[in-house]
């Protein structure tokens, strides 16, 4: 199995252990998590060892945004109602691309999940953090999960709302998963609508394209191990929740609609990518691995092998909106070089840190495009020494430079 496969496997592990508020799709989570993974290993000089402990850093990440306290049990749990918030989760407000405060959305969702299912204030505990939104370009997602208490029960419940501009896919991550059905609603509209006891899930597509998700269970694991019963929240609540007309993402500005314009139409296909690397990687033989497609990269991945030498290469493009230096995106020092044509590109090798007793040998290259927009190659195998006979720098920068790589 190469290091790339590894990776993936850990990664779609991490990814699905999460719930429905996550602000992605579950492809896009996983390979948005690889970026943010391979930065970080960059920046702490880490390598195929240190990815097991860093994706569980991914994980705390992700889950912190619901949750922030998440991992801890708290001594002396907070009345129902309260709404002051615990300390700020670093992890989860400082990396980029991490979903972050915002006082009116928080205060939009905590008092239109009051009105709805907890008028009278005696079950909502709003003490595990704020609702938090992810203005990533061509994201634009809210949401977070707060606490169910019962009086005369020592456990807590949970009840999660998010809003974003992807669809969700009800019931999928719920525990236990649940099956949805269409429920007609009195405007004409369909909602997606799953239960089975305390646990359920309602998503709706609003009229202006936003989807909205509303889910419910009887633990909430990130503060107890005691879960609660009889919740009361019923499928008619949940159904007039999610069609709230109050509940919007805030308004892009400027500069976000700048950037996510940026995100439109700069893709190569998945087949054209794999059809370049296959034109550049002569003399090998080159299967497919796997596809990375988020708004703001398009990548693939290839094994590369030739007699005994076995190679695994990424080729793909990032939008101008979001472009990564050499070293973040290749994972080594990289130097500037001139092509004979006089264009520019950043040329990077070397080996990151030992992994079971070898290291992971790395050879990549980035090119800014005329339009701004950043292709990339980056080649890796496990040896504890370089060897020749891989995928040439020759040939990577060809494929780099491939007029097909540049929208």
């Amino acid at each position: 199995m190469t290091d790339e496969q590894m990776l993936h496997e850990r990664l779609t592990a991490v990814a699905a252990e999460q719930d429905d508020l996550l602000p992605r799709a579950l492809s896009d989570d996983l390979a948005a998590g690889r970026r943010r993974l391979r930065r970080r290993q960059v920046l702490a000089g880490g390598g195929a060892v240190g990815a097991v402990a860093v994706v569980g850093v991914l994980a705390l990440g992700v889950t912190s945004w619901l949750t922030p306290n998440v991992g801890t049990s708290r001594g002396g749990l907070p009345v129902a109602g309260q709404t002051s918030a615990p300390a700020s989760t670093p992890a989860a407000i400082e990396r980029p691309g991490v979903p972050a405060p915002d006082p009116a959305f928080d205060q939009l969702m905590k008092t239109t999940l009051a009105a709805h299912v907890d008028p009278a204030k005696q079950h909502l505990d709003f003490s595990s953090g704020p609702f938090l939104m992810d203005r990533q370009p061509a994201v634009m997602a809210g949401g977070g999960r707060v606490g169910w208490r019962m009086p005369g029960q020592a456990g807590e419940g949970v009840i999660g709302l998010s809003l974003r501009r992807t669809p969700y896919k009800c019931g999928a991550f719920t525990e236990p998963k649940l099956t949805c059905h269409s429920v007609k609603l009195p405007n004409g509209r369909i909602a997606q609508l799953g239960r089975q006891g305390d646990t359920a899930n309602v998503t709706y597509r609003q009229p202006d394209g936003e989807y909205v998700s509303a889910s419910v269970g009887p633990l909430f694991a990130n503060n107890t191990t005691t879960p609660v019963h009889d919740m009361g929240i019923t499928d008619a609540q949940l159904l007039a929740l999610v069609q709230d007309p109050k509940l919007n993402l805030p308004p892009m500005t400027d500069s976000e609609k700048s950037k996510e314009q940026k995100m439109k139409g700069f893709k190569p296909s998945p087949q054209e990518l794999s059809a370049a690397a296959r034109r550049a990687l002569t003399g090998a033989m080159v299967t497919s691995s796997y596809v990375e497609n988020i708004p703001e990269e398009i990548a693939v991945y290839l094994n590369w092998r030739r007699g005994s030498i076995a190679e695994t290469l990424g080729v793909g493009v990032d939008s101008s909106a979001t472009v990564s230096t050499c070293q973040e995106q290749i994972g080594v020092h990289c130097e500037q070089l001139v092509l004979p044509d006089g264009r520019k590109v950043m040329y990077g090798e070397g080996a990151i840190i030992p992994s079971v007793g070898t290291l992971r040998q790395i050879r990549g290259a980035t090119f800014i495009q005329p339009d701004g927009d950043s292709a990339f190659v980056r080649v890796s195998y496990l040896a504890a020494t370089p060897h020749s006979g891989g995928v040439s720098k020759d040939q990577i920068l060809a494929l780099l430079t491939d007029p097909t790589l540049d929208k």
